[in-house]
């Protein structure tokens, strides 16, 4: 996990792995199985790569505040980073709802384990 890139000065080589690895990680919260490795894997994930992800996601805000240009005129690099950041908040929304759909469940089993030790 930790070979995708290592650091800032890595982004040129890296950022293209990170990105499929959040792909995967995306597509691995959708898919409503292993609930338990999958957040495993993205806690490794995000333990590894947050300070590259956290400076990604700040350059991106910065830029966005800065220029007001066209996407045409924009550097692919940028495009890339803006991409990238896209799919992690796609990963934060899809393993909140993962989160929030196992939590239910786990809520509705709990309630009906007392709706059942009533009975008896």
């Amino acid at each position: 996990i930790s070979s995708p890139c290592y650091g800032a000065h890595d982004l040129d080589d890296g950022l293209h792995l990170l990105h499929l690895a959040s792909l995967w990680l995306v597509e691995a919260c959708e898919s409503n199985q292993s609930f338990e490795a999958v957040n495993a894997y993205l806690h490794r994930f995000l333990h590894v790569h947050s300070n590259i992800i956290i400076q990604i996601d700040t350059d991106v805000k910065e830029d966005d505040e800065k220029e007001n240009l066209t996407e045409d005129e924009e550097d692919p690099q940028k495009l890339k980073l803006k991409e990238f950041a896209h799919t992690i908040a796609q990963l934060r929304e899809k393993q909140k709802a993962a989160s929030n759909r196992l939590q239910g469940k786990m809520q509705h089993t709990i309630c009906l384990l007392r709706h059942l030790s009533r009975m008896v």
